[in-house]
């Protein structure tokens, strides 16, 4: 089920702020009810120029439909923390410094935001527009030697001699680690106060070595502690192996529909294993003893640049 939801923000810069504080805030009460990324929803959020706040989420669970049926019941709340962090995803996803800030017009108008009703829309509407304001945060470019890279490698070790079953074992990780960074985002952003910004894809066919990249970019200046990735990282495959990820994986990917968000394409079976699986194959592989026989054998590390 698709929802979409808008809401008035015509203070360009702090309906941007409003838009992380919020995602931030969603993401971590989801997780606390044991919804994950990929598995149980997938959630797109934007700030538009015209002056309001755009989210679209896909949930592909019951669980997730209610949790996220109810967006205007959930509200973050405005502290240092939570507008500091903020303020430095902003940074680092745009490369900028902050040249001005009236902190007690930003907090006043988060405060507006925030009893300003979400609408949900149906996809067909004409989206809600906004008369644009300019505000009390101003932006500069930023030197690049701010800036940080955080290397977050996915990695799998594959060794098996028979082809076939190391094609289904390939795929498995494709779909499997694309799983697991896509809820590894939503909590390193969220604790390290950095944005992601690239992902790829690497496979040795000489040494069965699969492994799925995310780069973060960093503010390096930030006086806020960062958060030991690993940790962060050893905690979420906790986590899911506690809360029945591996069946809701294998659930959804059997349930869903060429095109959808979770489902692997042929396309990117393809380009990035060189392999040809007939959809009713890749369903069957999708099993919750195969998804677990890779979650359990993959390793998360962290590299800094």
């Amino acid at each position: 089920m698709q929802l979409i939801y808008t809401k008035a923000a015509p203070n360009i810069e702090v309906g941007h702020l409003y838009e992380h504080i919020f995602c931030d805030f969603i993401t971590e009460q989801a997780r606390a009810k044991h919804l994950f990324s990929y598995v149980d929803y997938h959630l797109d959020a934007r700030s538009y120029y015209e002056g309001y706040i755009y989210i679209k989420i896909e949930t592909y669970t019951s669980p997730a439909v209610s949790f996220f049926k109810n967006l205007n019941k959930l509200r973050p709340q405005f502290n240092n923390n939570t507008i500091n962090g903020a303020l430095l995803q902003i940074m680092a996803e745009n490369r900028v410094d902050i040249a001005a800030l009236d902190e007690s017009e930003v907090l006043k108008t988060l405060n507006a935001y925030q009893i300003t009703p979400w609408k949900e829309q149906a996809s067909s509407e004409k989206l809600v527009q906004s008369d644009r304001e300019y505000h009390p945060i101003l932006y500069k470019p930023a030197n690049m030697d701010a800036f940080g890279i955080i290397q977050q490698s996915i990695t799998l070790q594959i060794n098996e001699d028979d082809a076939i079953k190391k094609s289904h074992l390939l795929v498995l990780f494709l779909v499997v680690s694309k799983a697991i960074r896509s809820n590894l985002q939503e909590d390193i952003t969220r604790s390290s106060f950095c944005f992601t910004y690239e992902d790829s894809f690497e496979y040795d066919e000489v040494t069965g070595k699969v492994k799925d990249i995310n780069l973060y970019r960093i503010d390096k200046r930030q006086s806020t502690e960062i958060t030991d990735e690993g940790e962060v990282a050893e905690k979420l495959l906790t986590t899911i192996k506690q809360h029945g990820f591996s069946s809701r994986l294998s659930e959804s990917i059997q349930q869903s529909e060429e095109g959808s968000d979770e489902y692997p394409s042929e396309a990117e079976i393809v380009s990035k294993l060189g392999l040809s699986i007939t959809p009713d194959e890749l369903k069957n592989i999708f099993s919750t003893y195969n998804i677990n026989r890779v979650l359990n054998n993959i390793e998360v590390n962290f590299t800094y640049h």
